[in-house]
């Protein structure tokens, strides 16, 4: 298999000095103190090695690799160069990528159309030329994974995922890859795949860094540098990895007949043979020291650097928003058609309204069950509410993991994101709102209106919007779907008990009555009662000799709602969502940036 046909655009080497990364340590709710990951370590990664970072559990191997890839922006002491030059975190997300341990892929895409649609947004076109699908062909051809081109992602192995999400970053043609783990989950022969894939991507001028939690023997010699942290975060070895056992010999250490030398270096730093980690790292002078390097590394490096016009080529590298909107919007449009969760969604709100229509029928023309029709809309009103902000809690959560990749590794902008997600949604929330209107609206006998019934889907359509983007913020506050769920519930029903139904405004204290004014229920509420029983309703026909409400207008008195505020109430309902939404942009800007 030769991947050399793809070379690296530009030759980088990283070095990093005095990395010290420390994180709190919670003892209980009220007490904590901050912990130290990693103490003081330096190293080197040059261009065309395959370097693997390894220790056990805990040792910092993931915080190290995050630093350096910048996937961790912050937080941290130390100097990270590139090239010898102070790293421009912008620039060198242009030039490298990030590939996570956890395949972060879409499952309805074939491989086919994951690689499409990754060509279209890193080269910012709608239309692919005849080069750039040579260009996919290539790399799939080359590892193999040509007679899986039509297969969903679903299907595919583990080893398979991840040389489907090693092709998807290659189409960018990075000069730095990060792997986290990517060996972790797969059987030896997969395994050994991968890292023979890496092996080839470094021999193409590419700095190949990785973290490894366990490496067998053969897998370790397709290593060249090997970087060993010990449990307490520091660098122990930073070398050849065939100069491993000279390393250790020099010690006095000697690696048993037939036991895995990385294996038995990760013991050594456990101290299972001695107190000897505190002088391996001062052999290294944790990570500094160049002697285990039979050649450095800097010298190795081109003396070609990051010119000015060459620095500005990269930055210039102007993307179409328009352009990425619409791919994101055929993206978003053909997973959510292979989804069964649309098609749940669908069926829910029709059959609940099917039931709500059989149960309730022909009550709302009926003076004598005005209670009864009350408790239809206020109810209508919370399923909407309810089944709305699920949604976003239950399906945004797992885009979240797909979305830090992509956006990480410059597949498009945050807004163009989140626009199109918003706008691939409206069609599906829009059309579940409108099935249950018409069901419950028909059937339980409300006014045969078609103007009535525009405001009334209207309403209920923004009280389920401004759900939906209530849940998506809760949902992207907490990615445990227990606590989302739980903090969604308990922020919305106060909501409902100043929904203007349970409790009337004039019997309320005077202390509370401003939150009608800033509940969105009360508003939408307001609103489809008006939509029922204002625009000047007839006098509604008693089936007794005697009904109380036979007066549209007397029934929204008594619930202290004689004003039509319609579009009012439709514009406050409006602000809250916009509000929202734009929170949870903030909040999701802000979260991506933490990781």
């Amino acid at each position: 298999m030769n991947i050399n046909f793809l070379l690296a655009k530009k030759n980088v080497d990283i070095q990093f000095e005095n990395i010290t990364y420390k994180v709190l340590d919670w003892k209980n709710i009220l007490k904590f103190k901050k912990k130290t990951i990693l103490h003081g370590v330096s190293g080197t990664f040059g261009h065309s090695q395959l370097c693997a970072i390894i220790g056990c559990s805990g040792s910092g191997k993931s915080s190290l690799l995050n630093i350096l890839s910048g996937y961790k922006p912050n937080g941290f002491n130390g100097t990270i160069l590139i090239n010898k030059e102070f790293r421009d975190l912008n620039l060198f997300k242009k030039q490298s990528c990030y590939i996570m341990q956890e395949e972060q892929l879409y499952s309805q895409l074939t491989v086919k159309e994951a690689m499409l649609f990754a060509a279209q947004l890193k080269f910012s076109t709608r239309t692919l030329d005849s080069n750039k699908l040579k260009l996919i062909n290539d790399i799939i051809n080359q590892l193999n994974f040509y007679d899986k081109y039509n297969t969903r992602t679903i299907n595919l192995s583990g080893g398979e995922k991840r040389k489907l999400t090693i092709a998807l970053e290659l189409l960018h043609n990075p000069s730095v890859m990060f792997f986290d783990e990517p060996t972790t989950g797969l059987d030896s022969v997969s395994a050994n795949q991968v890292l023979l894939i890496l092996k080839k991507l470094s021999n193409s001028g590419r700095t190949i860094i990785c973290t490894i939690h366990q490496a067998s023997s053969l897998q370790l010699k397709m290593f060249d540098i090997l970087y060993v942290l010990s449990p307490s975060g520091y660098c122990i070895y930073h070398g050849y990895t065939s100069n491993l056992y000279n390393f250790l010999t020099n010690q006095n250490l000697y690696c048993p007949l037939y036991h895995n030398i990385a294996d038995f270096i990760i013991e050594v730093s456990f101290g299972e043979y001695g107190d000897h980690a505190y002088d391996l790292m001062k052999n290294v002078d944790n990570g500094k020291s160049p002697k285990w390097m039979n050649s450095s590394c800097e010298e190795n490096a081109l003396s070609n650097k990051i010119i000015p016009d060459e620095r500005n080529e990269i930055k210039k590298r102007n993307r179409s928003i328009f352009i990425e909107i619409i791919i994101l919007l055929k993206r978003f449009a053909l997973i959510t058609s292979r989804e069964k969760f649309s098609v749940t969604r669908v069926m829910v709100h029709l059959l609940v309204s099917i039931v709500y229509g059989w149960i309730y029928y022909g009550i709302g023309n009926n003076a004598l069950l005005i209670h009864d029709n009350l408790m239809l809309l206020f109810f209508s009103l919370m399923f909407i509410m309810f089944t709305a902000s699920s949604t976003m809690i239950i399906h945004f959560p797992s885009e979240l993991h797909i979305l830090s990749k992509e956006y990480f590794n410059q597949w498009y902008a945050l807004p163009t994101y989140y626009l199109s997600y918003t706008i691939c949604d409206l069609p599906i929330q829009t059309l579940c709102t409108f099935l249950y209107c018409l069901f419950v609206y028909h059937f339980t006998g409300q006014p045969p209106e078609w103007l009535r019934f525009t405001y009334f889907n209207l309403m209920m359509l923004m009280v389920g919007l401004l759900s939906q983007a209530f849940g998506m913020f809760m949902g992207t506050i907490f990615t445990d779907l227990r606590f989302s769920t739980i903090f969604t519930s308990f922020f919305l029903m106060p909501w409902m008990m100043f929904g203007g139904v349970f409790i009337k405004i004039s019997d309320t204290p005077l202390m509370f009555r401003w939150i009608f004014d800033i509940s969105f229920m009360k508003h939408g509420m307001e609103a489809i009662l008006h939509c029922v029983y204002g625009l000047n309703r007839p006098r509604l026909p008693c089936p007794e000799i005697f009904c109380y409400h036979t007066s549209p207008k007397k029934v929204l008195e008594e619930l202290d709602m004689p004003i039509n505020k319609y579009w009012y109430n439709l514009a406050t309902v409006t602000s809250i969502y916009l509000i929202i939404k734009v929170l949870v942009y903030q909040t999701l800007k802000r979260k991506l940036f933490l990781h």
